[in-house]
């Protein structure tokens, strides 16, 4: 047996040491270690890398965030023309000389008269298209100078407009226009006034530029009983037509007491009158007639009973058929009778 035992020892392998392990162990665990530091050193400089190129730029210079780009302040057509149109007192002096307007980036504000001169409904929204907008800034300043006193000018009034330029650095440069008299643009306070020509002819370039914007805008901008005040500067076109109101005419400039809403249908049959030159006179109580499009335009009319009048020109006029007769009828009697 014994014989037996020392052969089988012979052939099996050297058994293993019994001391020192616990210090090959630790050893063998601090080698692991070092090795997946290594692996995440390099993960994370891999990392790194590409954040360090793309804070330094393509230049190697370090990238500074842009700065916002300016933006014209949120405010209302009221708002931004009060200042410059009477009852203001600070009205004259707002209104700055300018030899020229510069041409910049701009937005533009048309205001009207004060509320007690005329009923004439202005543009709640300012003139932003920028092609729009540079072409109403070289209009301006293609118009020759004026001396005023080489001219004589009637005294009769019909209406006066401020247009107002407003700038992205914060400016706000006034021009007034004036359809009456020598029908001039001026600038300047009282004491400094500037005058060109072009009176009319600006705010007619003004209001196509208006209309054309809006023919180009999805945003519904819809009038409504406000419609009946009286006819907006920039008017619906007759085809635009998809509704509107009547009211009794009231005071010029003065909210009408009572408006009611037209039935499409009639709206739609009224904007479909030839109307053509007319000298009848009209009767004394009047229902102004007002049709409105989307974009914030109106056709205004004025009714006797008889005959409608283009309130943007009294010779133009138009006589309903009967069945338009008596829908008009029925919608002043509403009003009162």
């Amino acid at each position: 047996m014994s014989e037996l035992r020392e052969a089988f020892q012979r052939q099996a392998p050297p058994a293993p040491p019994t001391h020192g392990w616990a210090d090959r162990a630790r050893a063998k665990q601090r080698r692991r270690r070092a090795a997946g530091g290594a692996v995440a050193l390099g993960a994370v400089t891999l990392l790194a890398v590409p954040l360090g190129i793309a804070l330094l730029g393509n230049t190697g210079e370090p990238v500074v965030p842009a700065e916002p780009a300016p933006t014209f302040p949120t405010i209302t057509a009221a708002e931004l023309c009060d200042p410059f149109v009477p009852p203001s007192e600070t009205a004259d002096e707002n209104i700055v000389a300018i030899d020229e307007l510069p041409d910049a980036p701009a937005r533009v504000w048309l205001c009207p008269d004060a509320p007690d001169v005329s009923n004439v409904v202005f543009p709640d929204e300012p003139l932003t298209d920028p092609d729009a907008v540079s072409e109403a800034i070289a209009t301006f300043n293609s118009y020759p100078d004026i001396d005023l006193a080489a001219i004589m000018c009637t005294e009769e009034y019909r209406m006066t407009y401020t247009a107002v330029f407003e700038y992205l650095d914060g400016q706000r440069l006034p021009v007034r226009g004036e359809l009456h008299g020598c029908r001039l643009l001026y600038t300047g306070p009282a004491d400094e006034v500037h005058a060109r020509e072009g009176g009319e002819e600006f705010l007619n370039t003004l209001t196509g530029l208006w209309a054309t914007q809006r023919a180009e805008s999805d945003v519904s901008a819809r009038l409504g009983p406000e419609a009946c005040t009286g006819p907006t500067l920039v008017p619906a076109e007759p085809a635009a037509v998809v509704g509107g109101f009547v009211c009794a005419v009231g005071p010029s400039g003065a909210a009408p007491e009572e408006v009611l809403e037209i039935p499409p249908e009639v709206a739609t049959a009224v904007a479909s009158l030839e109307f053509g030159p007319s000298d009848a006179m009209m009767g004394e109580r009047l229902t102004r007639v007002a049709l409105v499009d989307e974009a914030g335009g109106n056709l205004s009319y004025l009714y006797d009973g008889e005959r409608l009048v283009d309130e943007r020109d009294w010779l133009l006029a138009a006589v309903p058929e009967a069945d338009l007769k008596s829908q008009l009828d029925d919608l002043r009697q509403q009003l009162g009778g």
